[in-house]
């Protein structure tokens, strides 16, 4: 399930002493060279205006427009694949509801293939597919 470090901490804490020399951990290395990979941490939208997703502030619409404007011009922009996390899956759904209405996810959609992870594990490999076979199909243009 993703990063989950430290993992002995995380062993102590759900195994008593007993069985921790049973548990096998497996880890890979990154799934992307880390070339690849460019994490960004946005603090403002405008010389003005800042991004606060604090819990009083997380539903300002004009914020979240905002955002949607922002991830408008990375997907014009950034080569390859964009990825962007939520804080859960009802301010995700919060968010692409908003940004429907707004037009922001039309937008997205016709620079980029988009995908949302689903809530249910059984569709995940449906997701995946879909994901692989977007990636296929780039790669033969």
């Amino acid at each position: 399930g993703g990063t989950m470090e430290p993992i002995q901490t995380m062993i102590q804490q759900l195994f008593p002493q007993e069985y921790r020399d049973s548990v096998t951990v497996f880890q890979c290395g990154h799934v992307i060279p880390d070339d690849h990979l460019l994490p960004i941490c946005l603090t403002n939208y405008s010389s003005t205006g800042k991004f606060n997703f604090s819990h009083n502030h997380k539903n300002n619409v004009q914020m979240i427009h905002q955002l949607g404007d922002t991830m408008v011009q990375f997907c014009r922009n950034v080569p390859g694949g964009v990825v962007c996390f939520f804080a859960s899956y009802a301010y995700e759904e919060y968010i692409f509801q908003t940004w429907t209405e707004s037009g922001h996810i039309r937008q997205i959609k016709q620079c980029k293939h988009f995908f949302r992870e689903p809530k249910q594990a059984n569709e995940v490999d449906k997701v995946l597919d879909a994901y692989k076979k977007g990636i296929d199909n780039a790669a033969t243009l």
